[in-house]
């Protein structure tokens, strides 16, 4: 519990970090983690709101607890 807790943090900090520095990939991260110049032309659409982000974690959480129910009772 103590663990996940951690993860639970640690995450939120990344999420944080991430729309404070305005990065939305690996490529972008790196440069600028190095100190290079963000390109930010190569991004295609548009990023996902909070409202997008929530539903989609409620659909999987569904489906994640679907399957480990499923996997309990045949196993």
């Amino acid at each position: 519990m103590v663990l996940c807790l951690c993860g639970l943090i640690a995450a939120g900090w990344c999420y944080k970090l991430q729309r404070d520095i305005d990065v939305l990939t690996y490529k972008e991260l790196r440069q600028y983690l190095t100190g290079n110049e963000v390109d930010r032309s190569s991004r295609k659409g548009k990023p996902l709101s909070t409202k997008q982000l929530v539903v989609i974690t409620i659909i999987c959480a569904f489906a994640g607890a679907v399957m480990g129910l499923l996997a309990y009772m045949f196993l």
